[in-house]
């Protein structure tokens, strides 16, 4: 009995926690952007590698860095010809697609 009062005392604690609402918010407001693709590359990614998209717009790997032993050996996967914009994250998918998400900006 008293570890079911423990739980239900957890829970509400938690209820309190999140529940109330700051006086001068009614709602909090969340946006999710999702990714767009800007190239499709269909790049197969390997275990142990580290797909980017390097400063020439290319899609390039880099064997990760593991206890004793280092990283690097960076070399060239696939032609991409991206050109960046400011303002966005860019990134290899999990389809081995390059694509972009806006940017946090400060927290609202």
């Amino acid at each position: 009995m008293k570890g079911s009062y423990v739980v239900q005392l957890l829970i509400r604690e938690i209820e309190f926690i999140l529940y109330p609402l700051p006086k001068n918010q009614s709602k909090i407001k969340m946006e999710v952007s999702m990714a767009e693709v800007v190239a499709n590359t269909g790049v197969s990614k390997d275990k142990g590698y580290l797909y980017y998209l390097g400063k020439d717009g290319n899609v390039w790997r880099s064997q990760m860095a593991r206890a004793g032993k280092g990283g690097g050996n960076a070399e060239k996967v696939a032609d991409a010809g991206v050109t960046r914009e400011s303002g966005y994250l860019y990134f290899i998918d999990k389809n081995g697609n390059v694509a972009r998400s806006p940017m946090a900006r400060g927290r609202k």
